[in-house]
């Protein structure tokens, strides 16, 4: 359930994912530190390949009515998470 994108039907599912999700609307702070992380593990990748990945699973992000599936996270992060994910899209795609 956390490959994203995913499809959750069940409450469980859809708190799990939302669980998986909620770094997303973590500090400015702790977000840049989980993106650095995320570029370590996908260091194989090449500058351009990791860019147009990474900048298409944040556009996906983006154009969701909601990141987040349960009215408590969706509460909790939400707004949190769009302004971290957009200006990561962005600097990316600087």
């Amino acid at each position: 359930m956390t490959k994203h994108p995913s499809k959750p039907v069940t409450e469980d599912e859809k708190a799990l994912i939302d669980i998986d999700l909620s770094i997303l609307g973590s500090s400015e702070e702790l977000y840049d530190e989980y993106t650095k992380q995320i570029r370590k593990e996908y260091s194989f990748v090449t500058k351009g390949l990791y860019t147009k990945g990474r900048g298409a699973m944040l556009k996906e992000f983006l154009s969701k009515e909601y990141i987040y599936e349960t009215d408590y996270f969706k509460d909790l992060f939400e707004e949190r998470a769009r302004e971290n994910i957009a200006r990561e899209y962005y600097a990316l795609m600087s």
